[in-house]
């Protein structure tokens, strides 16, 4: 039956490497603000999303808590000096872009 309702499917495929939690980290926080961006050109307010793909990560991991809950910050063992900076750089400019996509998506599996 036909509702008239809008609804946004999202695929990823997160890069594979444990050791660059941090790299899966980045593509979520890219993800999350492309999404908000194509929002912004929906007509209906707040459409269903569904993200769905290959995260390679578990439900506790840094990219994924970036879906819930945006408060994580992330640690590996690549935690450096040089790491902060970049990390800081991408925590900002994720928080500053008014139409990312922020702890606004729950997991169907909860």
């Amino acid at each position: 039956m036909a509702t008239g309702k809008t609804f946004v499917v999202v695929s990823s495929h997160l890069y594979w490497d444990p050791r660059y939690d941090y790299v899966k980290y980045a593509q979520t926080a890219y993800l999350l603000k492309r999404l908000g961006a194509f929002l912004a050109t929906v007509p209906e307010k707040r459409p269903a999303v569904i993200v769905s793909g290959d995260f390679n990560s578990p439900p506790d991991s840094p990219s994924l808590t970036l879906f819930h809950n945006n408060h994580h910050i992330v640690r590996n063992s690549f935690h450096t000096k040089t790491f902060d900076e970049w990390y800081s750089k991408v925590w900002e400019d994720f928080q500053a872009d008014p139409l990312a996509v922020k702890g606004a998506l729950a997991s169907a599996y909860r």
